[in-house]
């Protein structure tokens, strides 16, 4: 059971393995290192929601909230209309990062350590994030508390996932310790940033390096590394992961109704949506009516209300998941929790935050999936009508 315990990517799938009431589909692909992305589904209504978490393998709070939501519906199975909707779960969409973050993890804080040792640990490594944001140390306190953790702390049955990463923590010359916030897939690409659109992808193509908050001490983001770069090759193309979820958001599109989705990623307690401004350049769709728009701003207006998020405006269309917001109107992106410094920060349960984030979200969450509905019905009764 999803508690404010920092689980492991094994734990992680113990817990989907015994929800009874939450069907196991096919997985939607496999990965590079040939891990399955889940893929649960529950309900069997023709208005379908997707929701995934885990693209950044450092926001686990993110997985960890969206099994919680799951294992909600499992015990409770009448929060939502199994007849009338349809959820589509992704759990972990990228195993891969999840691996080596929570193997990182799992080499300070091992199974069964006490709740008190680790929330000491959590807030330990938030005054660490903290401080080097406010000195801008070129030494990063975070990674100093890992700087003994290397590779070799993921375990064989994952040997072939563990040598590349030793691979491109040798050849890249990542810094010490800078395992616990790998981000990226294993291929230390950012799976959100690995777009055609990518407004670096030119200058990744010229060999001009990009650095982590222009920082030149910091990680090179124009290569592998672990909060990932845009692509491997010069030669732009989707990872195996993203293949999987654009392939499973078409199909469901065209063999049901898909009213919405949650894009689920952490922190600032933000809902990001579509900015509705004629001169932006979105490379994705030119010719999105105020309709599409309205149909967005409401479901994520619904969601802001709720779980007293900001709402934030998508002005940058370089990402994959403004690719989905841009294609399918209900889609909004959530930033879980209102702490900073993944992936401990947000497991912090001092005066109930790391509760309240579940009751919040659980409750906005409900919400917006009716106002999905609603905005839908809204939407299809202009079919035929001139959309403005």
């Amino acid at each position: 059971m999803v508690t404010n315990r920092i689980l492991d990517y094994d734990e992680l799938n113990e817990c989907l393995d015994i929800l009874d009431n939450i069907k196991e589909e096919e997985p939607i692909g496999t990965t590079r290192f040939g891990y399955p992305i889940r893929h649960f589904t529950f309900g069997k209504g023709e208005n379908h929601v997707i929701m995934t978490a885990g693209t950044h393998a450092t926001e686990l709070i993110s997985n960890h909230y969206l099994i919680h939501v799951m294992e909600e519906l499992n015990k409770s199975a009448d929060l939502l209309d199994q007849n009338k909707y349809t959820i589509h779960f992704i759990p972990i969409l990228n195993p891969e990062g999840t691996i080596v973050t929570t193997s990182a993890i799992r080499a300070k804080l091992k199974r069964g350590c006490s709740l008190k040792e680790e929330q000491d640990f959590c807030k330990r490594w938030y005054t660490c994030c903290k401080l080097d944001d406010e000195t801008g140390s070129v030494i990063k306190r975070k990674y100093e508390m890992f700087q003994k953790v290397d590779a070799n702390c993921i375990e064989e049955k994952h040997k072939a996932l563990r040598e590349h990463i030793k691979h491109l923590t040798e050849t890249y010359r990542l810094p010490q310790g800078s395992i616990i916030q790998w981000t990226a897939n294993g291929n230390g690409i950012n799976l959100n940033d690995n777009s055609p659109s990518n407004v670096y992808l030119d200058k990744k193509r010229r060999g001009i390096p990009r650095y982590l908050n222009d920082d030149p001490n910091g990680l090179n983001l124009s290569v592998p590394n672990p909060m990932g770069t845009i692509c491997v090759q010069d030669e732009f193309c989707f990872e195996k992961e993203n293949e999987a979820l654009l392939e499973l958001y078409q199909s469901v599109a065209t063999n049901g109704n898909l009213i919405g989705s949650i894009i689920y990623h952490s922190c600032g307690g933000l809902v990001r949506y579509l900015e509705d401004l004629k001169e932006l350049n979105n490379p994705w769709r030119t010719d999105i009516t105020k309709a599409e728009y309205r149909y967005n701003t409401n479901v994520a207006s619904a969601y802001s209300t709720a779980a007293a998020y900001r709402m934030i405006k998508t002005k940058a269309y370089n990402t994959v998941s403004s690719k989905l917001e841009s294609t399918y109107p209900g889609t909004i992106l959530v930033e879980l929790g209102k702490i900073r410094g993944n992936p401990f920060g947000q497991f912090i349960n001092d005066n109930g935050m790391f509760d309240e984030m579940l009751t919040m979200n659980d409750k906005a969450l409900i919400r917006c999936i009716e106002t999905m509905y609603q905005e839908f019905q809204k939407f299809e009764s202009l079919k035929g009508k001139t959309l403005k």
